[in-house]
């Protein structure tokens, strides 16, 4: 393969210097005057002749963007418009059915109740006694009943403090209390049934290992107008003690007697 040599040579040292020489003894010449004041002028008079076109263009995209907005929300009240007058659907009509039977179901019930109660159906009645509410009570009509044993009438005079006795007096009553339509029965606040012990131990009462005296507050839930004939008897327990042993008592019908669950 051959090559061909170059004819040119390169510059020697002497050139590059010799040429640096002369451009550096070239005349420096200064801008005329008024040179950059003139370039200015021409640079505001350009941008302003450009202004006009620049608002113009903002003006036509505020437009354009104007009416895409108006476009986009036509087509969503459109799109609304007919979405409601279309027919629901198959799943939609058997929900707002079943709403509607239950609310005419709970409507009807409630009805009833009221009807009932009105006619004085004892069985109804009871319906609405024993309700339990959040805040640990029942609340429901009945009557409360207060028993004052000034001259310790009930009290077993003749035990001492360590013997034992069964209040056959207080026990008869919450007995009859229960058989006469009682549904809940408190004992100076403490909840008592038809099988709970009422003790004596000397000169107290104890219920459920804890010990009350006179005066008795009893409260109960129930169908109010039977428990007020049962216990008004003459041949009641309760009329018994205020007969024949001289104990104060009081019997008053009640639409809303409170008893404390947790006693």
């Amino acid at each position: 393969m051959n090559f061909r040599k170059s004819n040119q040579q390169p510059k020697s040292s002497h050139d590059l210097e010799f040429l640096q020489e002369s451009i550096a003894n070239l005349p420096k010449r200064e801008p005329r005057p008024g040179l950059k004041q003139e370039l200015l002028l021409r640079i505001l008079a350009e941008a302003r002749r450009e202004e006009p076109v620049a608002k113009k263009r903002r003006r036509s995209f505020s437009v354009r963007s104007l009416k895409f907005a108006v476009a986009l929300a036509g087509a969503a009240l459109a799109v609304l418009l007919v979405w409601n007058l279309l027919p629901p659907s198959s799943n939609d009509r058997l929900v707002a059915e079943e709403r509607e039977t239950l609310s005419g179901f709970n409507a009807s019930q409630q009805l009833a109740q009221e009807i009932a109660l009105k006619k004085g159906d004892s069985s109804d009645r009871l319906l609405r006694q024993t309700i339990p509410h959040q805040n640990g009570q029942f609340i429901g009509e009945g009557v409360e009943i207060l028993v004052n044993d000034k001259q310790e009438m009930l009290i077993r005079k003749g035990a001492s403090q360590s013997e034992i006795e069964s209040n056959y007096d207080l026990h008869r009553l919450v007995q009859e209390i229960y058989t006469g339509g009682g549904q809940i029965v408190s004992l100076n606040g403490i909840l008592v049934k038809p099988y709970t012990e009422i003790i004596t131990r000397g000169a107290l009462t104890e219920v459920s290992e804890r010990r009350i005296q006179s005066p008795f507050n009893i409260k109960v839930i129930g169908d109010s107008e039977k428990l007020y004939k049962t216990l008004n008897q003459d041949s009641s327990v309760l009329m018994t003690f205020k007969n024949e042993k001289a104990i104060d008592v009081n019997l008053e019908k009640s639409h809303l007697v409170t008893i404390t669950m947790n006693n």
